[in-house]
């Protein structure tokens, strides 16, 4: 551990008034301190990129081909998990609208027993069946199938002779997960934008990530079960189903084409989507599904209406995939559409997809219809009575069914190695890193260090060190504050109180949090929360098969290691304590760290199995693990650092509101924790706790 002192002892510079605390502001290398997490995380998102680029562009014979794809396969199927049984569809026709060359179908069908999928069928009247059929995916537009665009897609398709399945995805249209029916909008945002669909996904993702590992799995889930419909209706032909969608639905269109091979060609336009629908857990993205889907028919579409930036990538991502086509002896299959439009599915595609479709589904192909007509209204298409399945059915949501599913998972005791590769991180003891004091500052009870260390390259934690007077082998505290290492009232209430016990404390920004948070997003409802940096640096992370709480443990372990180098401090006397998310923080790196001899957790998060039981959180998903319930859950964590004393205090639910201590207490001591949950209504009940 290399150790660098910079102080300020100049005669000019010693009559500079500097902030006690705040120890980035000034110095150019932490100009970018609100960009330090999310450059890390784009970095290592960039390398994982360029590794699956390569690996495409390493293959010379459809041998390679066959090789990759199945090799990726394992990958998807891995990263999205097990599915469920499947159960019957129980598909029930609620209405129908008759046009003259088409019928609009109004159906209701269960992808799992009672989550109730809503669908619109554009049936062809003018053609003989079977038909072959497109199964569209809709993007983050509020009104789902009712969407302008993907309905003149269907009704130009239907009337050449193409029947079309458009459905909502949980989130929109009838299925808003969240639903007042007061208000007449999802709870989570204030109604000013048709593509609430986002905060919906984003929202519900923690509880699909803490069952699931991924909301992907049951985005998925719904297209495989709406193929399955399709496939099972006497004027569908099954061996010629297509699927096309558009935005995040063109994502989703990639993915279910990827899995599924009885999609016979595919059409994503203006393909892309919010981080929570994604592939997670997985160094898998868009490209590697473009690639499973090969040598399936393909027609990728653009539009200039999305930035420059966005079209080279699609580009890019055309010319890499290219050359598997051809390997195959396939070219023609693969084409490439950049329109002149907005965003969306508009009309000048419609006869390009109908013409790839028609040369690969064969299709009895009628001529283009007139000017289509305007589109129906949103109450017109709903297959429910009140247009929502949530109030008009005894409906599951995604909430409900991963709760059902943490609620059954078993698991076996954890080992540190089992929680260490949920995590993402090294089981190993964690060296002492390089470390710079900036500043030095001496104080009537103590003296204040100013201080920066790197448990990466390129991660810096401002930290503040706080010593007592003549220190000579003091015990020490690692400190984490969810809301900054000295925000609030913690240094008039812990901080400088255990100072002037006789403790030395080292109060810590771990990445991300602090003085290296994001910059603040300007929304304070769930949209904000939900989609912010640290939301993209959760999902980021995960993207890596990493996790945020993992990389900020390892910040805490450093921290640790740090102060054992420490002459001042007794390096057999260490502690750790956190406040909210630190508390969580804090006891998984009692676990890991055998020289931390206690921690304490104050209204922190008290299991993740109460999170998977609160609908409507206000804990940040950052502290959560895929699957987690699977393997362990906190009071497990608590255990593995026994018989080392944990201090629980004032443990809270997902919604922050109190547990109840006597439960809470009873589940860490069944878990074998040597734990202590405490009530306290003081801050002084909270400080002799981290005395002790």
């Amino acid at each position: 551990m290399r150790l660098t002192i910079i102080l300020i002892a100049t005669a000019a510079l010693a009559q500079d008034v500097q902030p006690d605390f705040n120890v980035t502001h000034g110095p150019a290398e932490f100009q970018q301190a609100d960009r330090m997490l999310a450059s890390h995380l784009s970095q290592l998102n960039r390398a994982q990129t360029e590794r699956r680029e390569q690996l495409l562009r390493s293959l010379r014979s459809t041998a390679d081909i066959q090789r990759y794809q199945a090799e990726t396969r394992a990958l998807l199927e891995q990263a999205v998990g097990p599915f469920p049984p499947r159960t019957p569809l129980n598909p029930t026709l609620t209405g129908t609208l008759d046009r003259g060359a088409y019928a609009i179908e109004k159906v209701i069908f269960e992808a799992r027993p009672k989550h109730y999928v809503t669908a619109n069928v554009f049936v062809p009247r003018n053609r003989r069946p079977p038909f072959p059929a497109v199964i569209t995916t809709i993007g983050h537009w509020g009104p789902g199938k009712a969407h302008e665009d993907h309905q003149r897609m269907a009704a130009y398709m239907a009337r050449r002779g193409i029947l079309v399945v458009t459905y909502d995805v949980p989130g929109q249209g009838e299925r808003i997960e969240h639903y007042s029916p007061i208000f007449r909008r999802t709870i989570l945002d204030r109604g000013s934008s048709e593509y609430f669909v986002t905060t919906e996904h984003n929202f519900v993702a923690a509880h699909a990530i803490l069952a699931k590992g991924s909301f992907l799995h049951y985005l998925l889930w719904d297209g495989i079960r709406t193929i399955d419909y399709a496939a099972s209706r006497p004027d569908v032909d099954p061996n010629r189903l297509a699927a096309a969608g558009t935005s995040g639905g063109g994502w989703l269109t990639e993915a279910i084409a990827a899995y599924d091979p009885r999609i016979k060609a595919a059409i994503p336009v203006c393909y892309g989507g919010c981080a929570a629908d994604q592939l997670l857990n997985t160094e898998l993205g868009a490209l590697d599904m473009d690639a499973l889907i090969a040598p399936r028919p393909l027609l990728l579409i653009g539009a200039t209406g999305d930035s420059r930036d966005n079209v080279a990538g699609k580009i890019r991502k055309r010319d890499l995939i290219a050359p598997i086509y051809q390997i195959q002896n396939v070219p023609d299959r693969l084409r490439f559409m950049l329109a002149e439009s907005r965003h969306g599915f508009t009309d000048s595609m419609y006869p390009v997809a109908f013409e790839f479709l028609t040369r690969h589904l064969n299709p009895p192909a009628g001529p283009e219809p007139t000017p289509l007509g305007p589109p129906e209204s949103e109450a017109d298409l709903n297959a429910t009575l009140t247009g929502q399945v949530t109030s008009s059915l005894a409906a599951e949501t995604t909430f409900t069914l991963a709760r059902a599913a943490a609620r059954q998972a078993t698991r076996p005791r954890p080992t540190l190695d089992t929680v260490a590769a949920k995590l993402g991180i090294p089981r190993a003891p964690t060296v002492a890193p390089k470390a710079t004091i900036l500043a030095r500052f001496p104080k009537a009870t103590h003296t204040i260090e100013k201080l920066v260390y790197y448990p990466e390259p390129d991660i810096y934690v401002p930290s503040i060190l706080f010593l007592p007077l003549n220190s000579n082998r003091a015990p020490g505290i690692v400190l984490i504050n969810e809301t900054g290492k000295t925000a609030g009232k913690i240094v008039d209430d812990y901080i400088q109180p255990l100072v002037e016990s006789g403790y030395a404390v080292l109060t810590i920004d771990p990445r991300g949090m602090g003085e290296t948070a994001p910059a603040s997003s300007p929304n304070v409802d769930y949209r904000g929360f939900t989609m912010d940096g640290e939301s993209t640096a959760f999902f980021a992370a995960l993207h890596l098969k990493r996790t945020l709480v993992g990389m900020r443990v390892q910040d805490v372990r450093s921290a640790a290691a740090y102060l054992t180098t420490r002459p001042e401090i007794d390096a057999n006397r260490l502690a750790v304590a956190g406040i909210g998310a630190g508390g969580v923080l804090a006891l998984y790196a009692a676990a890991f760290e055998p020289g931390l001899k206690a921690a304490t957790a104050i209204n922190a998060l008290a299991s993740y199995a109460s999170f998977a039981e609160t609908d409507i959180y206000t804990v940040r998903q950052s502290l959560l693990v895929p699957s987690v319930l699977e393997s362990f859950d906190l009071p497990d964590i608590a255990a593995l650092a026994a018989p080392r004393p944990i201090t629980i205090i004032n443990p809270v639910t997902a919604a922050q509101t109190p547990t109840e201590a006597t439960q809470t207490d009873t589940q860490y001591k069944e878990a074998g924790a040597n734990a202590k949950v405490l009530a306290a209504a003081s801050p002084t009940t909270i400080l002799e706790a981290l005395k002790k």
